[in-house]
């Protein structure tokens, strides 16, 4: 970027940002409770690149929620949820008098019915449907012309049941099964979930999970601001995404005030779908023929030491992880990094109450840089 007369590089010529958020929560009675929450953010940002370039930035999100519990007895209770959503994105590129424009909206409205039965001292039992509509609309503009909107609104609909089982002091097993139901292409999906604790001793307890995911979207990223990035859904030719994940972690607290926990997980990724970004045209394209398609893995260990309380507190956590993907025609069909991956990762915050009402605090990251892999 060029310099200006105080030999400091230019500056955007404006910025802002905001975000609002707020909660009201009123006791109508013993037995019910009300709750209104809402939040809305906006970044703004005019930034030249050279003299005759510069990006024009605009995105935000806001959210509107209304949610009434109400307890029917001791032991079952009810909550009622309404959501709508809405994430934008109006990103303007301008090099030279040529315009890329790129107009991205998401909303999403939805209600959420949870109902949670304590039916003995064993077992918890909890259930719950929800219903909505999502609607993605994109438009890219390319010197005044559309060059490509797809625009998908959609129904869905997903219901679970999880029985939280806990036989012994030791022992608590929870299982459960969600079905999804995505209108766009008629997709129905059931998605199994279970875990087991068991506590070995005093200061130690052992976790074992495993649970199927289902992803309906997909974020397209981009080399420029994030604020160019988009989201793209499941339709009639898209199957969703899928990942099976299973994980084993030991809790445990070796000293008084002291706490050391180990996680181990793996993950697969399958019927991922991504924008082929080497289509230079996709004017009347298909909308499956716009996309890669493809698979991935993900696996780690998660290291976390804490010391919750003290003078000296604060925590050491530390990831080691791996994660790769492969698309169809794509780098020969080989696997690759891709952005998300980060072999390390390590944070460390400390801590020091060194007087009544003083403190210091030391905090220190480290993360392996972003992948690359070099075009062929």
């Amino acid at each position: 970027s060029a310099l200006n007369n105080s030999g400091v590089e230019d500056l955007p010529r404006g910025f802002a940002f905001y975000d609002i958020n707020g909660q009201i929560t009123y006791r109508i009675s013993a037995r019910d409770r009300l709750s209104l929450s809402g939040y809305a953010g906006r970044d703004q940002l005019d930034y030249p690149i050279f003299d005759d370039a510069r990006f024009d930035v605009s995105y935000g999100n806001q959210v509107l929620s209304a949610r009434w519990r109400h307890l029917f007895a001791d032991n079952f209770f009810i909550r009622t949820t309404a959501t709508t959503s809405r994430y934008f994105s109006d990103p303007v590129a301008d090099i030279s008098g040529t315009k890329f424009v790129r107009d991205n909206d998401v909303v999403d409205i939805s209600g959420q019915v949870d109902a949670v039965w304590q039916a003995s001292e064993a077992h918890t039992l909890e259930g719950g449907a929800k219903f909505g509509s999502f609607t993605t609309n994109l438009r890219n503009f390319f010197d005044g012309d559309q060059t490509y909107s797809p625009r998908i609104q959609t129904p869905y609909a997903s219901a679970y049941v999880q029985d939280t089982f806990t036989p012994t002091a030791d022992w608590r097993v929870r299982g459960g099964v969600r079905v999804n139901h995505y209108a766009a292409g008629g997709h129905w999906r059931i998605a199994p979930r279970l875990s087991v604790e068991r506590q070995l001793t005093d200061g130690a307890r052992l976790q074992m999970g495993y649970g199927r995911y289902y992803q309906y979207l997909t974020l397209v990223t981009t080399e420029l601001f994030s604020a160019f990035d988009f989201w793209l859904t499941t339709d009639d030719n898209v199957e969703p995404s899928y990942g099976d994940q299973f994980l084993a972690g030991l809790k445990t607290q070796p000293a008084n005030n002291l706490e050391f926990d180990v996680e181990l997980y793996y993950r697969t990724m399958r019927d991922l779908f991504e924008l082929d970004q080497r289509i230079t045209d996709y004017t009347g394209l298909p909308y499956r023929e716009t996309l890669l398609f493809g698979e991935g893995y993900a696996y780690g260990a998660e290291v976390l030491l804490r010391r919750p309380e003290g003078r000296l507190n604060g925590f050491i956590g530390y990831t080691l992880g791996r994660t790769e993907r492969r698309y169809n025609g794509f780098e020969d069909g080989d696997f690759f990094p891709p952005k998300y991956d980060r072999t390390h990762d390590l944070t460390a915050v400390l801590n020091w109450d060194f007087a009544d009402g003083w403190r210091a605090t030391g905090v220190f990251t480290y993360a392996t840089g972003q992948a690359y892999t070099e075009p062929r």
